[in-house]
């Protein structure tokens, strides 16, 4: 019974806090839900559901450990879309893999995984955490893997988590951290050896707008993701990094992101149907046009999605 209350109790605070008067489909491609959790329980997806049809969200990138990712692609199959996130963040979950002291998932596990369809997307990678720049050879056979099987890869790339930097330095909960692991530049090398890689940078690298730019210049197939950044700094700033990538010539490259908790779901949505200097067709293009693109979404799919 107190479950049943306390989900009734999430509906009714998403209903109040996440409700948009929004007209455009949309396709979230950085959602975590719930990120700490136990091997044996998962989260409610119920309120998150709501949230979603409150929204006019249609297709959920669903960013996860294997349990929490399994768990809930089998709830909502036709919303999420099942991408693994690597490495394991003890932070977060007590154990990622079979094996409890496993950083990245096991290559032969997760062919497997690809190959059966169970995993149809890599990230977040949150490697910059770890001190790992994205041309070590460790994440080598990864990008392989995505490039021959075509799926997207998601990089976290930029700002560390907000909840990291509350009146502390970064460094005592991820010591191996390294900002210039984030810089998109560092990409360069990866991109060479990897010219088709369907690659995208979460958080769209903010604040390394230059080297964004430079990159995005010299490679079409890179797009970009804006997730949290609608709460983790402020709105003026967000909206300035935003102009300049579609100023630029990129709007049709950005993709939107939630990566938020349950309270503040809404606000990315908000963010960009407020935003002034983004034309209606540019609104509708960060929100799902290019998302549908980069993942290469049926007509059928698109049409059934702007019908709802």
């Amino acid at each position: 019974m107190k479950k049943i209350l306390f989900i009734l109790l999430l509906l009714i605070i998403t209903k109040a806090a996440n409700s948009q008067d929004n007209k455009f489909p949309i396709i979230d491609m950085h959602f975590h839900g719930a990120l700490k959790f136990n091997e044996d329980s998962v989260q409610s997806i119920e309120p998150w559901l709501e949230a979603f049809k409150l929204n006019n969200v249609q297709r959920v990138a669903l960013t996860a450990f294997p349990h929490h990712l399994a768990a809930w692609t089998q709830e909502a199959p036709d919303i999420f879309i099942p991408s693994l996130s690597f490495p394991c963040i003890p932070q977060f979950v007590s154990r990622c893999y079979s094996d409890e002291e496993q950083l990245l998932p096991d290559l032969m596990w997760l062919r497997s995984e690809v190959e059966a369809g169970r995993i149809v997307m890599f990230g977040e990678v949150l490697t910059e955490l770890f001190g790992i720049f994205p041309n070590d050879p460790i994440l080598e056979p990864y990008f392989s893997m995505a490039e021959e099987f075509d799926i997207p890869f998601g990089l976290h790339m930029g700002p560390g988590p907000a909840w990291a930097v509350v009146n502390k330095s970064i460094y005592l909960d991820f010591p191996d951290f390294q900002i210039q692991a984030g810089n998109p530049l560092e990409l360069e090398e990866v991109l060479r050896r990897h010219p088709n890689l369907r690659l995208f940078i979460m958080h769209a690298g903010w604040p390394m707008l230059e080297e964004l730019l430079t990159l995005l210049w010299h490679n079409p197939n890179v797009y970009v993701e804006v997730g949290h950044l609608q709460i983790a700094i402020p709105r003026a700033e967000y909206y300035t990094y935003l102009k300049r990538i579609v100023d630029t010539g990129y709007g049709d490259r950005v993709m939107f992101g939630s990566d938020v908790g349950l309270d503040d779901f809404g606000k990315g949505i908000k963010a960009i149907l407020e935003a002034d200097f983004l034309r209606e067709d540019q609104k509708r293009d960060i929100l799902y046009n290019n998302a549908a693109r980069f993942l290469r979404l049926s007509k059928e799919e698109i049409a059934k999605h702007h019908d709802k």
